[in-house]
């Protein structure tokens, strides 16, 4: 599916057409929702470090059931906190291989260990 044709289907306002799962996990679909728009949307600010770059989403979670059946609800850390969408390796996209929840400080971790290395040109 072409990108401007994801990006289309998210407006915030319509979300009382949105279906009953989303309704139920929302924080998930949020979490997808946010995913789509950086990977999809150059008007997004952080378009440029996700599509840009070229960092895409698989076919199965250009819809919210086949990201949820894949990922489910985010589940909470030890300290009641929901933990986050992780890409294991950097350079590749979103997809069930190489996605994790994650914490947001092994996240933030990850991330600028691999800008590190991406800067170095390891």
């Amino acid at each position: 599916m072409a990108k401007s044709n994801i990006a289309r289907r998210f407006n915030q306002s319509s979300w009382d057409k949105r279906s009953k799962l989303a309704k139920l996990h929302y924080q998930a679909y949020t979490t997808w929702v946010s995913m789509i728009a950086r990977c999809t949307n150059p008007n997004k600010d952080n378009y440029k470090n996700y599509g840009a770059l070229g960092i895409t989403v698989c076919k199965k979670w250009e819809t919210f059931a086949g990201f949820f059946s894949d990922m489910g609800d985010p589940p909470n850390d030890l300290h009641g906190h929901r933990m986050t969408l992780d890409r294991q390796n950097n350079n590749l996209g979103y997809n069930k291989e190489n996605c994790i929840w994650n914490t947001r400080t092994v996240q933030s971790s990850t991330a600028n260990h691999s800008k590190i290395i991406n800067s170095l040109k390891i």
